[in-house]
């Protein structure tokens, strides 16, 4: 009896001494990440974790991987990296699922997705701290899904889009860049590009600007705004370019470093002022 008595005075204790403890320390294995859509998660989160963004620059590269990043980093709005899309085997068809995404701090790369016709889900993306590269995507037609962009700090490529055939979708599109473009501009190798429609604003472009084998464009009109290219203005191989109509106009020259105009067998070589304006100041070309 005495020793029955004794098993439930410890007993009691101990229940005593837990009962006023703040908490029961637990074995780490056995923590878990809170799944809460306003926690930050951590690397013990089960599947249904929402992590905040991951670390670094991420790569997706089937639709598998869209769907899956779109389910753990739905509460990432701004990536700390650059995020690039390339299909590998399973093609991406759709990037609805990165509605979320808001601002991406490095550049932000589209290629090899043969079976991407466009961009939307990148909607509510309004800058891009570094480039934009836009490559090798054949069933892309134009970019106007971008039409919250308002900042790239880098350069924007568009290289081997074969169905291409705007960079906004039309004259009615929302897609334009903003005054300045510090880097580089590079359309090449779009053979249905009919227009440059969404740089009509652009005023300044920090290094090179080339317009390069693209067989369907007529003349640069959308240029009209351009008063600055901190290097080289490029114009080669463009089979049916037969105007710079809109290349500034009949305004001041572009302020430029070198120009080089080649192999557009419909394009007259001093065809506008502001051409013949920096040829007959001396300015370094190659006609």
């Amino acid at each position: 009896m005495f020793q029955t008595f004794l098993t439930i005075l410890a007993l009691s204790t101990f229940l005593f001494t837990a009962c006023n403890k703040d908490y029961i320390e637990l074995p780490e294995s056995e923590l878990t990440a809170d799944t809460s859509s306003d926690h930050e998660g951590s690397s013990n989160g089960s599947a249904s974790t929402r992590y905040e963004c991951p670390q670094g620059d991420v790569i997706l590269t089937s639709q598998i991987e869209v769907d899956s990043f779109s389910v753990q980093y739905s509460n990432c709005s701004i990536l700390d990296g650059s995020l690039t899309i390339e299909s590998g085997p399973d093609p991406i068809f759709t990037l609805e699922p990165l509605g979320f995404l808001l601002e991406i701090k490095g550049s932000l790369i589209i290629r090899e997705n043969p079976e991407l016709e466009n961009l939307s889900g990148l909607n509510s993306i309004w800058e891009i701290d570094m480039d934009w590269i836009i490559e090798d995507n054949n069933a892309l037609t134009d970019l106007s899904d971008l039409e919250s962009l308002e900042s790239i700090g880098g350069s924007l490529i568009v290289i081997n889009n074969a169905q291409l055939n705007s960079l906004m979708g039309g004259s009615d599109g929302d897609l334009f860049f903003k005054p300045m473009i510090p880097n580089d501009v590079k359309i090449v190798n779009n053979p249905a590009l009919v227009s440059l429609h969404g740089l009509h604003e652009v005023e300044e472009i920090g290094r090179d600007l080339i317009i390069d084998n693209n067989n369907s464009l007529i003349n640069l009109h959308d240029l009209e705004s351009l008063e600055s290219i901190g290097s080289s203005f490029i114009v080669i191989n463009n089979a049916k370019l037969n105007s710079y109509t809109g290349a500034n106009n009949d305004r001041d020259p572009i302020l430029v470093g070198f120009v080089k105009i080649e192999n557009n067998p419909q394009l007259s070589a001093c065809a506008e002022v502001s051409l013949c304006s920096f040829l007959d100041n001396g300015g370094q070309a190659v006609i």
